[in-house]
C-alpha cells in the first residue's frame, strides 16, 4: 500500500471517529433532555420555550455559525436564570411554566438575551477582521517605509524581469 493511501485511509479512520463521538454526545444529550423533561417539565417547558430560537439559529447558520450559537446559546442561559428562579420559588408545573411565559417581559427578556448573545459573537468577530486589517496596513507602511530607505541608499530597485513561459 502507497504512503498516500495509507495516508487517507488513516484520515478516513479519523473521520469515521469524529462522526462517531459527535453521534455519542448527541445521543447523551438526547438522554439528558429526555430525563429533565421526564423529572421536571415545568423547568424544560421553560427552558425550551426561552431558547427556541437558539435552534432556529443553529439550523440557520449551519456548521459556520457554531460561535454565534455558542454566545447566543451561554447568553440566552443567562437570561433563563430569573424565570427559572421565579418557577422553582412557588409551584413547579407545566401549568405554571406556560402561565409564566405568557407574561411578555420573560419571553422578550429571554429572547434579547440571545440577541444580545449573537450581537456580541458578530461584533467580536468584526473587530478581530479590522484588527487584522490595521496590523496588515501597518505592516505594509513599514515594508514601503524600508524599500523606500533601500532605494535611496542603493538607488532604484530594476525592474522585474517577466518570467519565461513555462
Amino acid at each position: 500500500m502507497s504512503k498516500a493511501a495509507a495516508s487517507r485511509k488513516g484520515k478516513k479512520a479519523k473521520k469515521e471517529k469524529a462522526n462517531e463521538s459527535g453521534s455519542a454526545g448527541l445521543w447523551w444529550g438526547g438522554m439528558v433532555c429526555g430525563i429533565v423533561l421526564v423529572l421536571a417539565p415545568g423547568s424544560a417547558i421553560l427552558v425550551g420555550a426561552l431558547l427556541l430560537p437558539v435552534v432556529g439559529l443553529a439550523l440557520f447558520t449551519g456548521r459556520n455559525g457554531g460561535r454565534a450559537v455558542q454566545a447566543s446559546l451561554l447568553f440566552g442561559l443567562a437570561g433563563c436564570v430569573h424565570p427559572l428562579h421565579v418557577l422553582w420559588g412557588g409551584e413547579v408545573s407545566p401549568a405554571a411554566a406556560i402561565a409564566l411565559l405568557r407574561q411578555p417581559m420573560v419571553l422578550a427578556t429571554g429572547w434579547i438575551a440571545l440577541l444580545a448573545g449573537w450581537l456580541v459573537s458578530e461584533l467580536a468577530a468584526a473587530g478581530l477582521r479590522v484588527q487584522a486589517d490595521i496590523v496588515a496596513a501597518s505592516q505594509r507602511r513599514r515594508m514601503m517605509a524600508r524599500i523606500a530607505e533601500i532605494e535611496d541608499e542603493w538607488g532604484p530597485l530594476p525592474a522585474a524581469a517577466p518570467l519565461p513561459p513555462l
